[in-house]
């Protein structure tokens, strides 16, 4: 179970989404830089002193001292050769702040009682810590006053100033002048812990053999050692009070000595951070105009490439890592313990790629949903409802309605099972140009198994990829030549013998003489498969230069129309978002290379043609996108078609569908709405006008009829208008309604 929760996790195991910056990581005291810097950007000087020092304890003193080792690591420093001066904002930070009087809490004081040895600033920091949380301290110290090595400094009396401040009130014993001999005689003294804080080259008491370096405890029950003693500087010692005084909390508590969980000796740089990050000018922090200026120039450091570019991310306000954990816990569902809290998530990412293109890290998050709904599916795990129309779709594409096989010749057209729903004249145009160019050329028309894979059936895309093999075996191991974009990445990754070019690429090297039609204002739209594809892209931008057409250019990154994945059914909602955001890119009339970005953009109202309308002078820019009982009838006018160019013969009209029904618009944009097409709704009326079996409401004398779509019931409502049916409503739902007899 623990190597099945971790392969998800693995996919984003390079991600640093949430990973600390830099400037963070070595940071002694772990500020977290990003909020500091952001609130004196905001010129909140109060909130961000108050921030600083809760963090740093003394924080005059720690802005004088430190050696400002974040500033080494700043991203700036790799992109404008100049790091932000985060010493000079926290300097700005103490000046321009107006409220520095120190929080104290009205707690009662406990009965527990710790002993520090050591005034300097370590013991310092763990007393006042300590203290802060109403837990009576005693220092001891050898010299007349506290301070240690800050005692001998140039601001000596800056530093007495802020510890007499910060130690004022709380529960602290001092006693100077006092050498302590024996750790035993203060825990035989009633000392419920001690910290030795002695100072460089002060006295260990023996118990620096084994002590632990994230906790600083020592063997001793109840003992614990740092600061410089151990050999940090005087800033190190101050977090070495501070950790200490977390670790001592815990032992009162549960008499444990191991501290805090995390390692907090040093946090990995990740190298990641150090991207391209724009150029910033640099200002002068003098001034409280210029502290605010340099913190802008924090370039923030926290990496949201991905959530930047995808919708599904930003909508479902999860970072990478919290969702690589839901979908874990999903695909590794306890009974009766755990439910399947990510099922909707994992099936509205597009698996476009987006994600990994933007990312420093190239961490692909549709490779872990894809996995995940392979998963899913294999336990009987994935919501039917989520992909029932496109594997029905799929069927009709395999059925002897739309499945056509040619095979002749060096080149064999495969058109995808979309291509020619969408419009039938994208199948035969194309392929008449071969059938031109090259003579005798073959024809696939079939799916490449997306739609399954989409749907996690892993075994049913195996088994149409294979029927591809078996085909193109049989004709005789051509080249395939696919206007599909998805197809021709799904066969060239799953069928690697093939040899597989896009049409774009054959057009481009045909050397055919293409006229294109008259077009202004166009925008070209790249599909979001054409990353995988890069040759397709330059090649349909070969051809309209080849053809003398001007257009504006959609840019390197390559967007998801909303159709990939086939996330409608699970979130149609975001699916709407999607493809609205992508039309409005540009106000130009979109040119496209994909038929489902065609349709998808058409279906939104916005004026767009496929390459193949400009080429071969199919349809205009104002075709609505079809209907789904029209994609299947184009299905078949296609197969039809192709019959009869092969054979020679004028191919006969499809019959009317019977019976004839009458379907307003507002109940057409309904049933594409619950992915329920005409002849789903004319199957039911011929049964329940064929068997009697139907429901008639006297009071509007309309009938009501149900039937099986898929993993649907649905219910219509008619009325007889003497040989045509109108109907008034059309609805679904997942229960299925049965007949006892």
């Amino acid at each position: 179970m623990a190597d099945e929760l971790e392969k998800y996790n693995d996919y984003l195991k390079t991600c640093f989404k949430e990973d600390p910056p830099p400037c963070r990581c070595l940071c002694p005291f772990k500020l977290d830089v990003r909020s500091f810097t952001a609130k004196v950007g905001r010129g909140s000087f109060d909130s961000a002193y108050r921030e600083y020092r809760n963090a740093v304890l003394f924080p005059d003193i720690v802005s004088r001292i430190c050696e400002a080792p974040c500033q080494s690591v700043c991203v700036r420093l790799k992109n404008d050769g100049e790091a932000v001066s985060l010493k000079g904002i926290e300097a700005a930070c103490i000046a321009f702040s107006k409220d520095r009087k120190t929080v104290r809490y009205d707690l009662p004081v406990k009965s527990d009682r710790i002993a520090v040895i050591g005034g300097g600033p370590s013991g310092l920091a763990c007393a006042l810590k300590l203290a802060g949380r109403k837990i009576p301290v005693t220092v001891f110290f050898a010299e007349a006053e506290t301070g240690g090595s800050l005692a001998l400094s140039a601001a000596a009396d800056v530093y007495r100033a802020e510890i007499d401040a910060e130690l004022a009130g709380l529960p602290i014993e001092f006693r100077p002048n006092t050498v302590v001999t024996e750790i035993g005689a203060l825990l035989d003294e009633g000392f419920r812990a001690v910290y030795i804080a002695t100072g460089k080259g002060g006295e260990t008491f023996g118990v620096l053999d084994g002590y632990d370096k994230n906790s600083l405890g020592s063997r001793i029950p109840g003992v614990f050692i740092g600061g410089e003693v151990l050999g940090v500087s005087s800033v190190q010692a101050i977090e070495h009070g501070s950790r200490v005084s977390r670790s001592i909390d815990k032992y009162l508590q549960l008499g444990a000595m191991d501290g805090i969980p995390e390692t907090y000796e040093s946090w990995p740089v990740n190298e990641l951070y150090y991207r391209e990050i724009p150029k910033a000018p640099l200002f002068d922090t003098g001034e409280k105009d210029g502290a605010v200026s340099e913190a802008g120039r924090c370039a923030d450091c926290e990496c949201s490439e991905c959530i930047d570019v995808c919708p599904m991310l930003k909508s479902a306000r999860r970072t990478p890592k919290k969702l690589a954990a839901d979908v874990s816990v999903t695909i590794n569902k306890i009974e009766q313990q755990t439910r399947r809290i990510a099922n909707r998530l994992i099936n509205a990412c597009n698996l476009c790629g987006l994600c990994a293109e933007v990312c420093p890290a190239e961490v692909a998050i549709g490779d872990c949903m894809l996995t995940a709904r392979k998963a899913l599916f294999d336990q009987g795990g994935m919501p039917p409802v989520f992909h029932d129309y496109y594997l029905r779709d799929l069927d009709h594409a395999l059925s002897d309605e739309a499945y056509f096989e040619h095979a002749y010749g060096k080149y064999l057209f495969f058109p995808g099972c979309q291509t020619g729903a969408s419009y039938p004249d994208y199948v035969l145009k194309p392929y008449e140009a071969m059938l031109e160019k090259e003579g005798e050329t073959g024809i696939l028309v079939t799916c490449c198994g997306a739609p399954a894979e989409w749907a996690g059936d892993e075994e049913r895309a195996v088994e149409l990829r294979q029927r591809i093999k078996e085909a193109w075996d049989k004709a005789g191991r051509p080249t395939l030549v696919c206007s599909c974009i998805t197809c021709r990445n799904k066969i060239a990754e799953n069928l690697p013998e093939i040899p597989v070019v896009t049409y774009y690429e054959w057009l481009d090297r045909s050397g055919i003489s293409v006229g294109a039609a008259h077009a202004e204002g166009l925008y070209v739209f790249d599909p979001c498969a054409a990353r995988y594809a890069g040759e397709s892209a330059t090649a349909v931008r070969n051809i309209l230069a080849k053809s003398g057409l001007s257009y504006a250019d959609s840019g390197t990154f390559k967007k998801c129309c909303g159709y990939g994945g086939h996330i409608y059914a699970s979130n149609p909602g975001l699916y709407d978002e999607i493809v609205k955001d992508r039309i409005t890119e540009s106000d130009d009339t979109y040119l496209v290379y994909c038929s489902n970005c065609r349709d998808a953009f058409a279906a939104q109202g916005k004026p767009c043609r496929h390459v193949y309308d400009v080429l071969f002078g199919t349809t205009g820019d104002t075709r609505p996108a079809p209907k789904i009982a029209e994609r299947r009838q184009n299905r078949r006018t296609v197969k039809r078609r192709l019959e009869g160019l092969i054979k020679g013969e004028r191919p006969d009209e499809e019959k009317p569908g019977f019976p004839q029904l009458i379907v307003s618009d507002e109940i057409a944009v309904k049933m594409e709405r619950e992915l329920i097409s005409v002849e789903d709704a004319r199957s039911i009326v011929r049964e329940a006008e064929d068997t009697e079996v139907k429901l008639f409401d006297q009071k509007s004398g309309s009938y009501i009829a149900h039937g099986a779509v898929g993993v649907y019931t649905c219910w219509v409502i008619y009325e007889d208008e003497g040989g045509a049916f109108r109907l008034l409503d059309v609805y679904t739902h997942r229960l299925r309604a049965t007949e006892e007899a």
